[in-house]
Parts: C-alpha cells; sequence; structure tokens
C-alpha cells in the first residue's frame, strides 16, 4: 500500500472511489449516485488545491488502484488556520487492515507541517468502528448532532470529534 496525493490526472479514479464507497456503506455524507462531478471539473478543483496549502486529497493505492482516501482541508480565515477537518473513506473490501490508521498518520504529519493545532471530523454515530479507530488515534468526542443525517428512513446523530496537536 502507498499513500500519495491526488493528482488532477487521477480525477476519475478518485471520483470511482468515491463513488464504490457512497454505494458500499451508509457512514458516508452522500448516498450512491450522488456525486454529481465530473472528472474534468474535479481536475480544475484538484490542480488549484495542490497550488496552496489549505486542502489536500490522499489516496492509499494498493496494485496500481485507489482503495481509500482522506480529505484534508481548512478555511481560509486567520482565525481558524491551526484547524483542518477530515473525510475519511476506505472500501470495505480493505476495512481491518490499517489503511485508514496509516491515511491519519499521514493526514496529521501534513497539517502538522502546516500548523495545525486541531484536527475534526464528524462520523455517524452508529459507526462504531471508525470511532474505535478515531478514538485510538486521539479524537474524542466533543459533541453530538442530533438527528443530522438522514439515513435509511431514519434521523442519525454524527459525533463531532476532535485531536489537539501540539502547537508552536
Amino acid at each position: 500500500m502507498e499513500i500519495k496525493t491526488c493528482q488532477p490526472t487521477q480525477a476519475q479514479a478518485y471520483l470511482e472511489l468515491c463513488a464504490q464507497i457512497d454505494a458500499q456503506t451508509p457512514f458516508m455524507m452522500l448516498e450512491a449516485g450522488e456525486r454529481n462531478l465530473q472528472a474534468p471539473e474535479l481536475q480544475a478543483g484538484i490542480a488549484s488545491m495542490l497550488s496552496n496549502d489549505d486542502q489536500r486529497i490522499f489516496l492509499a493505492w494498493e496494485d496500481a488502484v485507489p482503495v481509500a482516501y482522506i480529505n484534508v482541508s481548512r478555511k481560509p480565515f486567520s482565525r481558524v488556520q491551526h484547524v483542518f477537518y477530515l473525510v475519511l473513506g476506505v472500501l470495505h473490501s480493505h476495512w481491518g487492515r490499517g489503511i485508514g490508521s496509516a491515511l491519519l498518520r499521514h493526514a496529521q504529519s501534513w497539517a502538522l507541517e502546516l500548523g495545525a493545532t486541531r484536527l475534526e471530523l464528524t462520523v455517524a454515530e452508529h459507526n462504531q468502528r471508525a470511532i474505535d479507530l478515531y478514538q485510538r488515534h486521539g479524537f474524542v468526542v466533543e459533541g453530538c448532532r442530533r438527528q443530522s443525517l438522514w439515513v435509511s428512513g431514519e434521523y442519525v446523530n454524527e459525533l463531532y470529534m476532535a485531536k489537539l496537536c501540539a502547537g508552536p
């Protein structure tokens, strides 16, 4: 397994990975078929993203195929430049193989180089596997967004988790 920064030429592979993950699990924000972005648009977005330090998509590759991603972003405002938000997705076939952990470590390392002192994410309250993963990496639950998601005909709570990192 190798982790690399997503390049504009990999936009289609990234979109296909996201579509697979969206279809496999009820834990992601988007449902199967909801992702409307097309590769040319995403290519331009990735190129723009690479020109600054506010966002990166890191892909985990296995046998020349992406199997997981982590999107790391921060807002461009001075009061929150130290806060990075994470979104992690792993193909179901690759759960339990340490790929999520590797991506979290990689994302944290990149964010720390840019002055991060806080990492944030949200997770569906019933996604215990992900909650356990995040807690193993030092994230703690800071709050609950009640009924924030509508999944399979039911409201689902979303946990707000964060990790404080060494600062300057």
